[in-house]
């Protein structure tokens, strides 16, 4: 059975904790009706070399800086692997599939991805910090080149919740670049959709059962050596009933008591974090 959309977390990022960008987003597109499965490539990898010992070796392949020189049979390893992720991918045939790149690392890992994908009908999206070529917000090079290869449909730089229901909803971009899609959100508006983490194998995370919680964007200071100003010009946060009630949500659904609060600044509304506690 077909859905609208699928959403990837791909390598390589931390065995260790769950990846919470995915989640986020199909919390929002369900409750506005749309279909929308999770598919952890990251920890599928995890499980497919963990009993081999050399699952952080191998993942490292991955990444844009890695410098390992890998044997031919490692390689074929590798490369079976994200066959079979795009071959799940092919075989739930979403109307779109969306890529969260953590960070520029991931870029790779999305690049071979799409050009696996690149004889079906699937809409790719790219979204997440990777997808700039700095982590930026503004025009991605990266993402230019693989749209001008046919490669994807549409990419979105800064928050994501409001730009991937635009995407689906076929609204063009206010961008001068019409497939660049960067739309700052209420926070507090997009915080009363829940994530959704049904598909995640909490217990495959190496033992460590912890869900990010994001209270707040930005920050209240202006740092000369940071661009946390550049990425959220306007601190941002969400009331601390939210926060908690998030945190309750989570705990009753999952039993996972453990949360790790992403906040560049935790307590930038002394308000809102005395109301969280």
């Amino acid at each position: 059975m077909t859905v609208d959309i699928l959403l990837l977390t791909i390598p390589k990022v931390t065995f260790t904790q769950v990846q919470a960008a995915c989640p986020i987003l199909k919390g929002v597109l369900i409750e506005h009706g749309y279909s929308c499965e999770v598919y952890d490539c990251n920890i599928e990898f995890y499980k497919t070399f963990r009993d081999s010992g050399n699952a952080e070796y191998l993942s490292d392949y991955f990444l844009v800086s890695c410098m390992n020189e890998y044997t031919d049979e490692e390689l074929a390893l590798i490369n079976a692997e994200v066959d079979r992720w795009v071959a799940h991918v092919k075989e739930v045939n979403p109307e779109f599939l969306g890529i969260s790149l953590f960070s520029y690392e991931s870029q790779k890992t999305a690049t071979m991805i799409c050009e696996r994908l690149a004889d079906s009908d699937i809409k790719v999206i790219l979204g997440g910090s990777g997808v700039g070529s700095a982590g930026g917000i503004g025009k991605s090079e990266y993402a230019e080149d693989l749209y001008t290869q046919g490669l994807i449909h549409a990419y979105v730089t800064g928050d994501g919740e409001a730009a991937i229901l635009e995407i689906l909803q076929g609204k063009k971009t206010d961008n001068t670049n019409s497939i660049q899609y960067n739309t700052m959100i209420d926070i507090n508006y997009y915080s009363k959709f829940l994530p959704n983490y049904d598909e995640i194998e909490f217990a495959e995370y190496a033992g460590h059962t912890t869900i990010p919680i994001t209270g707040s964007k930005g920050c209240v200071r202006q740092c000369m050596f940071c661009d946390i100003p550049v990425l959220w010009p306007k601190y941002k946060w969400r009331e601390g009933k939210h926060i908690a009630s998030e945190m309750i949500y989570l705990k009753n659904k999952h039993g996972v008591k453990k949360f790790y609060l992403t906040d560049s600044l935790v307590n930038g509304s002394m308000k809102a974090f005395t109301d969280f506690i």
